[in-house]
This record gives C-alpha cells, sequence and structure tokens, in this order.
C-alpha cells in the first residue's frame, strides 16, 4: 500500500513527479518530527504529503513537481525539504 502513496501524491498535482524524502528520527520524536513537516508545508504553501512506518520512525513526505512550476514554488520545496533535514539531524 505505501508504494501507491507516491502516485497518489502526484495525482494531487497533474502532471508531477515526486521529490521523495526519506528521513528517521527516535520514534520518541516521530510524532513531533511529523507534525512540524507538515506544518511547515502547509505554511510554504507547497503539495506534500507526510507518512511514516510507525514502527521504526522512518517517514517521508512526498513534494510533486511539474516541468512548469515556476523558480519561487521549486524555492519553497527545496526549503521544506532543507528544513526536513535539519529537523531530523
Amino acid at each position: 500500500a505505501r508504494h501507491a502513496t507516491y502516485y497518489a501524491s502526484c495525482a494531487l498535482r497533474p502532471d508531477a513527479k515526486g521529490l521523495v524524502t526519506d528521513a528517521c528520527v527516535p520514534l520518541s520524536a516521530l510524532a513531533g518530527v511529523i507534525g512540524a513537516t507538515a506544518e511547515d508545508v502547509a505554511e510554504s504553501g507547497v503539495v506534500g504529503p507526510v507518512f511514516g512506518h510507525a514502527g521504526d520512525g522512518n517517514f517521508h513526505c512526498i513534494l510533486p513537481l511539474r516541468e512548469d512550476d515556476d523558480e519561487e514554488y521549486v524555492r519553497r520545496v527545496e526549503g521544506v525539504n532543507e528544513r526536513l533535514i535539519k529537523r531530523t539531524l
């Protein structure tokens, strides 16, 4: 089922290909990091469903990008990705 999340995420923006993140945090930090990432996605005004493997602390955010996205949108997506990485360190 989780493999279908890629296609479901990309379908939120037709003709998009997903930038897939893959991060892992201690289980005690998982809920907070997922919540902060979802908030960051919303505040950044981009599309990026967040989901995880609750048993091992691994989570993903799929950020669909289209070839015709303007530089500003791409910068916001890249910012979400950079902050996600910092959040997990």
